[in-house]
């Protein structure tokens, strides 16, 4: 009431023959019932938003979400009321397996990602590494290159095989995206297949400039690292025994349907890897596969 602000809450009180008390009660059951409803509001866009985001996003990325959406909240509060809810996110728990094969006689490239900065425009370093998923007749690999700009996977390829056409095939679906007239640096590890002379001959073919990691350091690479736990870990169908073409074809839904297009990323200023490069007016056509 506006009284309020010219008289004291007691005179007033005691004018409206009501209890001081009775009239902070009052107020405090009003402000509740507000909170409730904008609680129970909220509660909805939450749950819209971790649906969309296949049950992974924690509060961090749904608040995230929330303030690019134009609303106003805090993390403290999404959680509680995901909480209420029972709406978790998805985190990494498995370790990726080695899959990288350094005994060998091949050549061997310089590392030079030491004495460069980070990329500041889209296909200026991409980086590529391989891990393994689980089908129902075993073991199969997935092959990926990824642009380090924006973390965006340009080319991927899945086999049963860990070798030298796997590899070349991800980057061969990768290959549509690059001009001739840039100059690419190409990272990755001193595995065999990576160091095999048809894949440094496709690299050629390409312009491309190769760039290996020392043996035994992946920090370089650690990008491509955190794609293949995100995979891991929020791809929750890859938990299940399925078939070799059903894996290809979840793999395909969470690449392009989700992690370039939708998927936030904190390092990104809350954007997805392709919203992040559109916003540097770089633009590029979608994923290639196989």
């Amino acid at each position: 009431m506006a009284e309020r602000t010219e008289h004291s809450v007691e005179l007033l009180c005691e004018l409206m023959s009501v209890t001081s008390s009775s009239y902070y009660r009052w107020i405090q059951t009003d402000h509740q019932g507000i909170r409730s409803i904008e609680d129970q509001q909220l509660k909805e866009k939450i749950k819209a938003i971790h649906e969309g985001s296949r049950k992974i996003y924690g509060s961090p990325r749904i608040e995230k979400s929330l303030r690019k959406a134009g609303v106003k909240t805090s993390k403290k509060r999404v959680l509680r009321l995901m909480k209420e809810q029972g709406l978790k996110g998805c985190y990494n728990e498995r370790k990726r397996p080695k899959t990288t094969d350094s005994k060998h006689s091949n050549r061997i490239s310089n590392n030079f990602l030491k004495v460069r900065d980070f990329p500041t425009r889209a296909k200026e370093v991409v980086v590529v590494d391989t891990t393994y998923v689980w089908t129902d007749s075993g073991w199969h690999y997935l092959a990926t290159v990824m642009d380090l700009f924006n973390r965006e996977i340009l080319g991927w390829s899945f086999s049963s095989n860990n070798d030298r056409h796997l590899v070349c095939q991800a980057l061969w679906n990768a290959s549509g995206e690059f001009s001739d007239d840039e100059l690419i640096i190409h990272h990755s590890d001193r595995g065999s297949t990576y160091c095999s002379e048809e894949y440094r001959k496709l690299l050629d073919e390409l312009g491309m400039v190769s760039s290996m990691s020392a043996k035994g350091y992946c920090y370089d690479n650690a990008h491509m690292e955190s794609f293949f736990g995100s995979l891991k870990s929020e791809c929750r169908e890859l938990d299940e025994s399925l078939s070799a073409a059903q894996v290809k074809l979840v793999l395909f839904d969470y690449i392009e349907g989700f992690y370039n297009t939708h998927r936030i990323h904190t390092a990104l200023g809350s954007m997805s890897p392709r919203e992040y490069r559109q916003s540097y007016g770089s633009p590029r056509g979608g994923c290639h596969r196989i």
